[in-house]
């Protein structure tokens, strides 16, 4: 039953995981009706350039979802990993 609700999923603490899971992880998410996925900096460790290889690479595991980022700023990063994602202040990924 469609009870309006919007859903989201946040895939936690990304960079703790192996790249096997991950992918697994996605491919999951490829399947479900969610249409929106967040790449998320649980930690706020990520550097640029891992928010970037995050980004394609959920890019390419879920065509036709939306991406957002949700990134923690215990490195002061969360602007360049922001940036770098290609976010958009329509709240759209573009790469």
């Amino acid at each position: 039953m469609d009870k309006g609700y919007e859903v989201t999923i946040n895939l936690m603490a990304v960079s703790k995981v192996n790249e096997t899971d991950l992918d697994e992880a996605l491919t999951d998410l490829s399947k479900s009706r969610v249409p929106v996925i967040y790449v998320v900096d649980s930690f706020g460790s990520l550097y640029s350039e891992s928010i970037l290889h995050l980004v394609k690479k959920y890019r390419a595991a879920l065509p036709g979802k939306e991406l957002g980022i949700h990134a923690h700023n215990n490195m002061r990063l969360n602007i360049p990993e922001a940036q770098c994602s290609g976010w958009t202040r329509n709240g759209k990924m573009i790469l």
